[in-house]
């Protein structure tokens, strides 16, 4: 991850500003928590996805444009979100699915309202919010999951 020296023109091609992005890029690390509690926890196609998301926004937040980048970041997310739904059907501790599901909630909350904010100084702080939430709903739905292999 190298720094860039950007010119005023290519800000036009960045989804959000440098300052923000770099933030974004640091809260997007978070992921590394859960693939690693997933791979703790022996649940080894979680942490794979988990690595994924985490990869794959790692490589949009070093520079945030409209193109391929993002496109693979958006739909690895959206896959991980509905593979880890599928997940949570079998989950035999409900407290930690409907944790799971809360949280999950509130996240996708936090994603509509960083697109919708007018305030750039803002947004960045409720797409964060989706990344921190986002995070400990994973990382209850592996205690939870983990827990029901237990027996």
């Amino acid at each position: 991850m190298g720094s860039h020296n950007y010119s005023s023109s290519e800000y036009e091609y960045l989804v959000t500003q440098p300052q923000y992005s770099s933030r974004l890029l640091k809260s997007s690390c978070l992921t590394a928590l859960s693939a690693f509690s997933a791979a703790k926890k022996d649940l080894w196609s979680c942490s794979l996805v988990a690595t994924l998301v985490l990869l794959t926004s790692i490589n949009y937040w070093r520079h945030p444009t409209m193109g391929w980048r993002r496109n693979m970041d958006m739909l690895a997310v959206a896959g991980g979100l509905l593979y880890h739904m599928y997940l949570s059907l079998s989950c035999e501790v409900q407290f930690y699915q409907y944790l799971y599901y809360a949280l999950m909630a509130k996240s996708v909350f936090c994603y509509f309202k960083s697109i919708t904010c007018p305030n750039k100084s803002i947004s960045y702080l409720w797409h964060i919010g989706m990344h921190a939430v986002g995070n400990l709903g994973t990382l209850a739905l592996y205690v939870g999951l983990a827990r029901s292999l237990e027996g």
